[in-house]
């Protein structure tokens, strides 16, 4: 199911889109996705969706890890689908939640060049994991799920969490 926030639809420029996968009343996945790989489906829209997925956001143990997930997708796919953050293993990625699996949510950090109310800039002083050296914008309309196993590299400190926290409620509250 697509979960994108309403104002991404203005977005003519991003051929990406947040994806779902629930089962069973809970929420398994989360991608950013090309549009080119989705499939319209002749079934009603589910209202509660994106509140859905909105609900798993700040929350679970692993809540302000900084991690490095690896590779996004399957080595063996059929073909390079399109997303975002192709190579996001050398990228660091900030959990914001956890699905009702207890997989972590996550969402890259970028470099703080283009900063928009859905990509908060976190200062370097609140990024604690090796090599960090600059500032960084998170990118809130790109988040994953990852394996519970993805190991944490450091944690976004107490200096950031107030905003990163208030721009997530108001990313996932539309």
């Amino acid at each position: 199911m697509i979960v994108a926030h309403p104002a991404a639809l203005r977005a003519r420029w991003d051929a990406h889109t947040q994806v779902a996968q629930q089962g069973g009343g809970a929420l398994t996945w989360l991608g950013a996705l090309g549009e080119d790989l989705l499939v319209t489906l002749d079934e009603p829209p589910d209202p509660h969706a994106r509140a859905a997925c909105a609900e798993r956001f700040l929350r679970g143990a692993r809540l302000w890890d900084i991690v490095r997930p690896g590779a996004l997708l399957l080595p063996d796919a059929p073909r390079e689908p399109s997303t975002i953050y192709a190579g996001s293993d050398r990228r660091p990625w900030v959990v914001l939640g956890e699905t009702d699996a207890g997989d972590p949510i996550a969402a890259p950090l970028n470099d703080a060049s283009n900063p928009k109310w859905w990509t908060p800039i976190v200062p370097r002083a609140a990024l604690a994991f090796p090599n960090s050296v600059k500032d960084a914008q998170l990118e809130l309309a790109h988040v994953w799920s990852l394996p519970a196993t993805v190991p944490t590299i450091g944690e976004v400190t107490a200096l950031a969490r107030g905003a990163i926290e208030r721009a997530v409620r108001a990313y996932v509250a539309a």
